[in-house]
């Protein structure tokens, strides 16, 4: 179909298997040319597990352009969290892709639209549900380091561990409603 996009492989592949299933750079690249070559013009996307920490984000060693074939790639700096708010997460994270090979033009903004539940955090708190001000502040970081993305996506819609998020959140539905109109 000449109206698809594109197709989401997986979301935090992980490279060592220390976390997930481990999932090679090796067999990206096959599912991204498999895809590249049945659907001609389709992009494909994953979105990267931070290797680093919250203070120092690491892509290094993981997925890239070069070793995988793959065109886009989703940066999930989820910067509001009880333990901290930090909104140059996100900035430390996108020069952490630029390093590890990312064209900026490569690189999905994704914005934290979920908090509380039973989500854990690695700075030992959980995450918080953004105020309309904050996720207006994290895309003000996000325009500045990544101006014009392919596309850019919202982490999440549903409620999987008793969490708050975009689909229970009408303030922040009204608000995405306006930055994607």
């Amino acid at each position: 179909n000449p109206k698809v996009f594109g197709f989401f492989l997986t979301d935090e592949p992980d490279p060592t298997g220390r976390y997930h299933t481990q999932v090679s750079a090796a067999n990206l690249k096959a599912e991204s040319d498999w895809i590249h070559s049945h659907f001609p013009g389709a992009k494909t996307f994953i979105t990267l597990m931070d290797m680093g920490s919250y203070t120092d984000s690491n892509y290094s060693n993981t997925y890239n352009p070069a070793n995988t074939g793959i065109d886009y790639y989703g940066i999930n700096p989820y910067p509001v969290r009880t333990t901290a708010v930090d909104f140059n997460y996100i900035d430390r994270a996108v020069a952490a892709a630029l390093e590890a090979g990312i064209p900026q033009s490569a690189i999905v903004p994704v914005y934290q639209a979920f908090g509380g539940g039973g989500w854990a955090t690695n700075t030992g708190g959980s995450y918080v549900m953004p105020t309309t001000s904050q996720m207006q502040t994290m895309m003000d970081h996000w325009e500045r380091l990544v101006p014009n993305p392919a596309f850019d996506m919202a982490y999440k819609w549903s409620s999987q561990n008793g969490e708050t998020s975009l689909g229970n959140t009408p303030a922040m539905q009204d608000f995405f409603l306006r930055h994607n109109t």
